[in-house]
């Protein structure tokens, strides 16, 4: 039949690809739209394989709605036929087919289709088999859930990404005729240009207009820089630096046109930044205010177009700067193009003039690495901006200055301290800013609470409050040390994200402290230090073992798959327990998944490991056999994993699955691919341990918070294992700790390696996958309970529905589960 009576997997699926899934909200009588635009396809698979022959290969399929719940509840796979047809979404009263396509070779392009009535629950399109007298189980393709609405709210929904002229109400957290939508239009804020015009002009005051907290803000914000400007540019000329500064249709500034050179301010490095803006805040508010008076006349008409990357003359320039300004032309108008700068390998700041400032961009390409000199201009190949570790491998114990950061000689490098007096007025021209930097009293920060100064530069920094970021930044240096308390060593690394994350060297960074490792062979990995200090992690990995050991009695072939095997070292145990199996010890086949670019399998670790294994296996006399696949996880498929008839099963996923790139990551969905490969595998028993933390889609300022909280305890729970001073905690803290709080700070999309999820959304992931919960050993448990009264009061176990949870004090850490 093609419905299981009680559930049942099946290697044969239908799957939606080519797409991210409908958009939420669809609308009645409008076509289904999806998120990446196109239409979708479904395909036919067979053990990850599209099946291109045969009878099932021509299949007839139809495309029906589904209440989306049932899938969440029962999974994807156990249910029965009448269960299944209950659940349909019936429209029109009696209709429930959507449409229908014919799958040639295997595949068919879904047409344009769409509801004819709202419906205010959440749905899933799912697609099945028309017929079900198959001799084969044909299991359902499904999408992510969505709601209908009806077609005249459409015109009060949010669009992603709006255009310029789209009404504010379209944004996130601003509604139709409410109260927020009703202040802004008493401003004259009514479309998104108008808004980003204002942010751009007062970001505090119009948040402060919003009444919105900072959340809410965050949202919006992000949704709206989502906008196109277009290719108008402004420009506002200063006579006395013989230059004009560039803003877009939202009054950003984008560049500056010096010396007959054109300058984006996105290929200024920092340090560049900080004077520049420094130079330009006066400037700046002159430049505003003129735009909205000649906004306000009528006469607002581009200067340039951004054609290519570079500004093109459109009319003459718009001479009317202020007393104290002549606008500056440039030669050949009305086509002429503004001379692209070309980036050089100079290495040093020659004076404040504004033309200075902007020639000493020397970072040429930004990924590449540039040696930074130390001491007396002497030198030192081996510390670059991508390698800021000292001798013993962690990151300096005194605070790192911002420029150290930049591809400039020490001796060369201008300082605050060096100043002339001529130059120190560029830091103290105003008012306006000697009140950002003179103290952060001016900020409300009080400077005696290192939480409060951590939490004010991350609002800063997702902000882009570059003003304020300087002046926490600076204040936070001098607080934070890698030495010192659990706050300040916290704080120490997170001052690192933050530095990395204006820098554009969070991935890179991450990446260097990601391949450091011992490299003496009698050392532990650093990875296995910091589960020695926070025994968390390892009873973690012991709980994990103890429900593989169950799931695995009796059974004469055994194949263990760990997606990061690391060295290994979680399989000594279970080695010697089948070993010492009464009735005689079983095959072991074990195939360890590493990334190909990792410090172990750069030096041939996997078969490092492999050897090992093996000589653990033979002196307990245990048959074994190892399989090395050389694969970050996402790149694994199911003809990596060698799989054989008869054998027992069982998967590990220990701290590495949040590595694995998710929906918000990648079109692919890796994460969910992974899942539901497995899943195929029917495998006697899955493990999970993972972090209890939630940075993996939160909007930057939301990740900072989750960061410190969760850090904070892990930093607390290591400070009553070690000594502060202690060489190797200081090590294995830079390396494992930083490395992880560096990419979520610093690092953004692609580039974010570290992407946790909380329990509930892993649990919604296996069951969408048609896992169900296998509960831990209680006897393992209780085990562990003990070991870890042994250790300090402060930590907790709690045991939830068959699912282990750690944590110091109130905070959970690690949570441990296994499905079947």
């Amino acid at each position: 039949e093609g419905f299981p009576e009680s559930g049942g997997t099946t290697r044969v699926k239908l799957r939606f690809v080519d797409v991210e899934g409908p958009k939420d909200p669809l609308y009645t009588g409008c076509p289904v739209q999806w998120l990446n635009g196109e239409n979708a396809k479904v395909v036919i698979f067979e053990n990850d394989k599209q099946i291109t022959q045969g009878n099932l290969s021509k299949l007839k399929i139809e495309i029906l709605a589904v209440h989306a719940d049932f899938f969440t509840e029962r999974g994807q796979a156990d249910f029965t036929k009448e269960e299944f047809n209950k659940q349909i979404h019936m429209y029109n009263e009696n209709e429930s087919v959507l449409t229908t396509v014919n799958l040639k070779n295997g595949e068919a392009c879904i047409g344009s289709f769409f509801f004819t009535e709202s419906y205010r629950k959440k749905l899933r399109l799912t697609a099945r088999v028309e017929r079900q007298d198959l001799a084969v189980r044909v299991q359902e393709a499904i999408t992510d859930p969505f709601v209908i609405k009806d077609h005249r709210s459409a015109l009060n929904g949010k669009r992603y990404p709006p255009s310029k002229e789209e009404a504010v109400h379209h944004l996130e957290n601003i509604s139709l005729k409410g109260k927020r939508c009703n202040d802004l239009a008493d401003k004259n804020i009514t479309t998104v240009k108008r808004l980003m015009r204002h942010y751009h002009r007062d970001k505090s005051g119009l948040q402060k207009l919003t009444g919105m907290k900072d959340e809410d803000w965050s949202t919006m914000v992000t949704h709206a820089t989502t906008c196109d400007p277009g290719v108008e540019i402004y420009s506002y000329g200063v006579a006395e630096e013989n230059c004009e500064l560039l803003f877009n249709d939202f009054y950003d500034l984008v560049g500056v046109l010096t010396n007959g050179d054109y300058v984006p301010v996105s290929h200024l490095d920092q340090f560049q930044q900080i004077l520049l803006q420094l130079k330009m805040k006066s400037w700046k508010m002159s430049a505003f205010k003129k735009l909205e008076e000649r906004e306000k006349s009528g006469v607002l008409i581009p200067d340039y177009l951004m054609m290519n990357g570079c500004p093109v003359r459109t009319v003459p320039l718009n001479n009317d700067a202020g007393p104290s300004v002549q606008a500056k032309r440039t030669s050949q108008y009305p086509n002429d193009i503004a001379a692209q700068h070309e980036f050089g390998d100079r290495h040093s700041l020659i004076g404040f003039s504004l033309a200075e400032v902007l020639s000493n961009n020397d970072a040429g390409d930004s990924k590449q690495e540039q040696t930074v000199h130390q001491g007396h201009g002497q030198p030192d190949a081996s510390i670059t901006q991508a390698n800021i570790l000292n001798d013993q491998g962690s990151l300096s114990a005194q605070p790192t200055p911002l420029h150290n950061f930049l591809p400039v000689p020490a001796d060369e490098m201008i300082t605050r301290a060096s100043l002339t007096d001529e130059q120190t007025e560029y830091f103290s021209t105003t008012d306006e800013q000697t009140e950002y930097f003179s103290t952060t009293d001016s900020l409300g920060i009080n400077t005696g609470d290192l939480k409060q100064v951590i939490i004010a530069c991350g609002k800063a920094a997702a902000g882009n409050g570059i003003y304020e970021t300087e002046v926490l930044i600076s204040e936070l240096r001098q607080l934070v040390s890698i030495s010192g308390d659990p706050m300040q060593r916290l704080g120490a690394c997170m001052l690192e994200g933050l530095v990395a994350r204006f820098s554009s060297s969070g991935s890179k960074l991450y990446k260097s402290l990601n391949c450091k490792e011992p490299t003496s062979p009698e050392l532990m990995s650093y990875m296995h230090l910091l589960y020695d200090m926070c025994p968390l992690y390892k009873f973690g990995y012991m709980s994990a073992n103890g429900a593989i050991a169950e799931a695995v009695k009796g059974e004469n072939f055994v194949h263990i798959i760990d997606f990061q095997i690391a060295q290994g070292s979680q399989w000594i145990t279970i080695i010697q327990a089948l070993a010492a199996r009464p009735a005689g010890p079983p095959c072991l086949r074990i195939t360890g998944i590493d990334d190909s670019n990792s410090a172990y399998a750069r030096g041939g670790g996997l078969d490092m490991v492999g050897t090992r294994l093996h000589s653990i296996s033979a002196s307990c006399g245990l048959p074994f056999e190892f399989n090395a696949v050389h694969a970050a996880s996402h790149e694994v498929y199911i003809q990596h994993l060698d799989t054989r008839p008869g054998e027992a099963i069982v998967v590990n996923f220990a701290y590495q699955l949040h590595h694995t790139p998710d929906e918000s990551v990648s079109v692919e969905n890796h994460r969910d691919r992974i899942i539901r490969m497995i899943k195929s595998l029917a495998p006697r028993v899955v493990t999970l341990v993972e972090q209890e933390s939630n940075t993996n889609t939160t909007p930057f300022f939301q990740r900072y918070l989750e960061t410190l909280d969760y850090y904070t305890a892990v930093f607390e729970s290591i400070d009553v294992a070690l000594p502060r001073d202690d060489k190797t905690r200081i090590s294995t803290e830079q390396h494992c700790l930083a490395r992880d709080i560096i990419s979520l700070i610093a690092c953004e999309g692609a580039e974010r390696v570290e992407r946790h999820e909380v329990f509930g959304k892993w649990k919604a992931r296996f069951a969408m996958a048609g896992f169900r919960p296998y509960p831990l050993c209680s006897l393992v448990n209780n085990t562990i309970k003990t070991l870890l009264d042994d250790y300090h009061r402060c930590y907790r176990l709690e045991e939830r529905d068959g699912v282990l949870y750690l944590g110091w004090k109130s905070r959970m850490l690690v949570v441990s589960s296994a499905w079947r």
